[in-house]
């Protein structure tokens, strides 16, 4: 029985090692692709959903696109003027606060309708709900912002799929002409076509995926039957444009009439303005706007600027709008000469040739605007047009676009394909809290400044610095820069500071800072140079001296240093307190001069402060010890004491015991004359003492005086 369990409870570990390991592998991939999301450039608020839809489908890989652009500005400029942005009044829109209610969008209380009668502009709390992309990360709205480049896998069923639901699923192409007469598509062959081949066609010819062109074609004009402006057909309504077609509803600015009355004109041979651009008072995008000019409008040509600062020429022309006329610069790149006017065969007098030639338009003009998100929401920065240019003005349109592309992958069961997803990150996020900067690094420190130094953190405009001293954390700097040396009035020499970053976002009433601060970090600035530096004492063997210097309040301690041979400096000693203002140096040569100096250290004692000036000094000659003292005659004394290392002696008499008075002084010169006779004197009691001396060029130094030896004088 215990053999059984034992075996039994060894299988259920095995169990739970296979059950445990696949999970425990799949966090740590998981977190794997949080950090590369982060490093890519995606903010923390992103992170999540990405990495749960990477979880569900592995092959779709995600770009963030770096605005650089605070995100309730990004509103603001879309809905410059409001009505850039529109909402279709329905009871699916009703009560969320989707429509404008500005005096001008909102009058005798009725709104404004912009476009037919059921188009009014949408409110700012809309647009910021279908500019955020990440309130559609998921599943089916993901789709929006998939790349619109050609894909060699998406088949023809795959547009039928999107296309159900409308007049042209799985039929040909069928039109009415000018006359009214309904007639059947045929190409070059005499063949019919179908509205999703007309699609695929256009697609691999103008380079953008088959997919999104099918489903911009049912967001512009599709339903149930052929009733949208652009695809009946029929003009619109005044008698004009019949049997002219605009499946794209392209530069429907004012309505698809606008469209049509574009798709119905073959350019003429003036000069154009190209994609919808702003003319400006001087040839500088600096300089005010005057008018914003559609895309194909009528441009006088006056002359060219050479190139400016830039790095383009700009036209100047003018422009008539609405009868009045303009004047001014337009960049040479947004403006199309005659001998290169592009017609994309217009008129489109049949579906087919609007499908075809309106693919190219869009791949021609959308060059920078390449996922369906970017076409309704002009956020790119690389744009010349950026915040215009828009190629619908529905707000919902890039969701809705992104739904039927979707659809149409689920139905062909191609969700697991690989796909790339290019999606707009902004900063100042609503309701992002910025994650701590990482990597603070503290170097180069100085008497009253640091280096630091830090990662950058996503979606941040910039950076608070803190630092802590004197019991309080004290701001310091706000910052754009992740590194940089900072030095502050704060800051003083030989202190201790502990530092601390943290990230803050641009709002509209000012910043608003990040809870998430970076590890703290301590540094020590440099002590202050070393001042007064100075030989106290020496000792009378001549072997030793003391230094002093004056001491600094807040310095860890000292380094002391001596010029060595040749000129090279040595450490002697490193002292490990503020108040250990003295050395005394031992072992030294008598009569010999040194090199001094010192500098303070604060924290570890590679972090020094400035050398002190150089302090010269000496030793002393070294005592001598008198030898004889004796009566050689009457009135003569005899002395003779040790040698030592000096340029002469000197010797004392005086007849009291402690040299105060009645002293004789005789100096011997030579260190070798260690002795000397000395005549005349009186007969008296005396006390003999000597000294070396050695001299130098601002004078004498004496060694220590000898002990003291009485001789009586007869």
């Amino acid at each position: 029985m215990i053999m059984k369990k034992r075996i039994l409870s060894f299988v259920l570990s095995i169990i739970m090692v296979m059950l445990i390991a696949p999970q425990g592998a799949y966090f740590a991939q998981a977190a794997d692709f949080e950090t590369q999301l982060r490093e890519a450039g995606f903010t923390e608020s992103y992170v999540s959903q990405l990495t749960q839809l990477h979880k569900q489908h592995p092959n779709w890989s995600f770009k963030p696109l770096i605005t650089n652009e605070n995100f309730n500005t990004a509103v603001d400029n879309e809905r410059k003027p409001h009505n850039q942005q529109l909402i279709q009044k329905w009871s699916g829109n009703d009560g969320k606060g989707y429509y404008c209610t500005c005096e001008n969008d909102y009058k005798n209380g009725s709104y404004v309708p912009r476009e037919g009668s059921g188009w009014i502009s949408a409110s700012k709390t809309a647009v910021q709900y279908y500019m955020d992309p990440r309130n559609f990360l998921n599943e089916q709205y993901i789709f929006q912002f998939l790349s619109n480049e050609y894909n060699s896998s998406h088949t023809q069923s795959g547009v039928e799929t999107i296309l159900k639901g409308t007049w042209m699923y799985d039929s040909v192409i069928t039109y009415k002409d000018a006359s009214g007469k309904t007639v059947t598509y045929k190409d070059s062959n005499g063949n019919t076509v179908k509205y999703s081949k007309a699609i695929m066609i256009a697609a691999k010819d103008s380079g953008l995926s088959a997919y999104y062109l099918a489903s911009k074609i049912k967001q512009e004009v599709g339903g149930a039957n052929p009733t949208a402006g652009g695809a009946k057909g029929t003009g619109n309504g005044d008698g004009n444009y019949k049997g002219i077609y605009n499946y794209y509803n392209i530069n429907a600015t004012t309505g698809y009439s606008a469209g049509l009355e574009w798709a119905a004109t073959t350019p003429s041979t003036k000069w154009l303005s190209y994609g919808g651009c702003n003319m400006r008072k001087g040839p500088s995008k600096s300089t005010d706007i005057v008018i914003y000019l559609e895309n194909g409008t009528p441009l006088t040509y006056i002359d060219t600027t050479s190139t400016q600062s830039d790095g383009y020429k700009w036209v100047h022309v003018s422009a008539t709008v609405n009868g009045k006329t303009y004047t001014g610069y337009i960049r040479e790149d947004l403006v199309v000469k005659p001998s290169t006017t592009v017609t994309y065969n217009r008129p489109w007098t049949n579906p087919y040739l609007s499908i075809y030639n309106g693919a190219q338009w869009i791949a021609d003009n959308y060059k920078t605007q390449n996922t369906g998100y970017l076409q309704k929401f002009n956020v790119n920065p690389a744009s010349s047009n950026r915040h215009s240019h828009e190629y619908m003005a529905n707000v919902q349109g890039a969701a809705s676009e992104g739904y039927s592309v979707y659809t149409a992958y689920k139905s062909n069961g191609w969700l697991d394909n690989k796909m790339t997803f290019i999606i707009p990150v902004f900063t100042a996020m609503p309701g992002e809290v910025l994650a701590a900067p990482t990597n603070l690094v503290l170097s180069n420190t100085t008497t009253n400044g640091v280096t630091i130094s830090y990662s950058k953190v996503a979606g941040a405009d910039g950076y608070e610095i803190q630092y802590y001293h004197d019991g309080k954390w004290t701001h310091y700097v706000n910052t754009g820069y992740t590194s940089k040396k900072w030095e502050g009035a704060g800051w003083g020499p030989a202190g201790t500071y502990d530092i601390r970053v943290r990230a803050y976002i641009k709002t509209g009433s000012g910043l608003a800072y990040s809870e998430n601060w970076s590890e703290t970090k301590r540094f020590y600035t440099k002590p202050a140079k070393v001042t007064g530096l100075t030989t106290t004492s020496r000792s009378s063997d001549g072997t030793s001296l003391t230094l002093k210097w004056d001491a600094q309040k807040w310095a860890t301690g000292y380094v002391v240093y001596r010029k060595g041979p040749n000129n090279t400096w040595v450490q002697l000693v490193t002292l490990t307190s503020p108040t250990e203002n003295t050395y005394t140096v031992k072992g030294l040569t008598p009569v010999y001069d040194y090199g001094y100096r010192v500098r303070a250290y604060k924290g570890g004692s590679g972090n020094l402060g400035a050398y002190s000036d150089i302090h010269s000094t000496y030793t002393l000659p070294p005592k001598t010890k008198l030898y004889t003292v004796a009566q050689n005659g009457k009135g003569r004394m005899y002395v003779s004491w040790n040698l030592a290392k000096s340029y002469g002696y000197e010797v004392i008499l005086s007849t009291k015991a402690d040299f105060s008075s009645g002293n004789l002084k005789y100096t011997v010169s030579g260190m070798y004359n260690n002795k000397t006779n000395l005549r005349n004197l009186a007969a008296k009691n005396y006390y003999v003492k000597v000294r070396p001396y050695y001299n130098k060029p601002f004078g004498k130094i004496y060694g220590s005086w000898s002990d003291a030896k009485q001789i009586k004088l007869s």
